[in-house]
């Protein structure tokens, strides 16, 4: 599961790429040298084992891949800016995830240290990200003067208060993974919150959403490894179905636990409770 984001964002930058392809056929040479690459690089994420070698070799095919988006990227067909700015997004969101895993290998327990406005900034980032990749199907606001029918209204509640947060890589990860499934279950035009909350001993972390739900039988098997709820089989994914699985393995690893509240057709609460280190 240690590559299972990266995983993820090598399937939209094929999709991509594909799309760029499909517009220009100028660009189908280019294309097919990185479309091959993005298959060795699945590999290889598949085959990774958390050692500084494997790493390093990962890294190495991500090199590779950088210099063989180049002609694609620098390509000056004004019709193509669309898909390359999205692209160019991708690649930065990936070069964070090469970065904490580095960071996860030289230390398992590995932390952050920032501003919870600095945070929130980084996920801001990242779902304006997800914006672009939906290439105007949908939009992402952060503020209630943006939120618009077709668009999903993500709010932040109680992060801003703090000078400064610690906390690990992997919850970062964990707690990313529960907003894109939030979004990706929820209807354009739903609010999806992310709550930090301290008491004397626990941080709280809460993701809700106004989604489709979990059938209640199906909550206990939600955070087995590959299972996806009855009611979400028509969504077409390419995660696997590791997000809560990682969550609850993250959760446990710390002496926390993971908590989730659903209600098929109403919504769902997932509340991470950690231990202050």
């Amino acid at each position: 599961m240690e590559t299972h984001s990266l995983r993820n964002i090598l399937n939209v930058l094929l999709f991509n790429v594909t799309i760029l392809a499909q517009s220009d056929a100028s660009l189908n040479g280019d294309a097919k040298l990185v479309e091959d690459q993005i298959m060795k690089l699945a590999e290889a994420c598949c085959q990774f084992q958390s050692t500084v070698d494997s790493f390093a070799n990962l890294q190495a095919q991500y090199s590779v891949l950088s210099k063989l988006l180049q002609p694609i990227l620098r390509n000056p067909n004004p019709l193509l800016r669309e898909y390359q700015v999205t692209i160019e997004r991708i690649t930065e969101q990936n070069n964070r995830r090469l970065s904490e895993i580095d960071a996860r290998i030289n230390d398992p327990k590995a932390t952050v240290t920032e501003k919870g406005s600095e945070m929130v900034s980084r996920l801001q980032g990242l779902f304006k990200t997800v914006e672009s990749n939906s290439h105007g199907k949908y939009g992402i606001a952060f503020k209630d003067s943006d939120w618009q029918p077709n668009s999903y209204l993500f709010i932040f509640q109680g992060l801003s208060d703090y000078d400064s947060l610690h906390y690990r890589y992997r919850l970062r990860e964990s707690l990313i993974d529960l907003l894109m499934n939030a979004r990706k279950y929820s209807k354009p035009g739903s609010v999806i919150c992310l709550r930090h909350e301290q008491e004397s001993l626990t941080d709280i972390w809460t993701i809700a959403d106004k989604g489709r739900g979990i059938p209640k039988n199906e909550v206990p098997l939600v955070v087995k490894a590959g299972y996806r709820g009855s009611n979400v089989q028509d969504k077409n994914t390419s995660a696997g179905g590791y997000g809560l699985t990682k969550a609850l393995w993250f959760t446990s690893s710390v002496n926390g636990q993971l908590k989730i509240n659903s209600e098929e057709g109403v919504g769902t609460t997932i509340s991470l409770f950690l231990p202050k280190n």
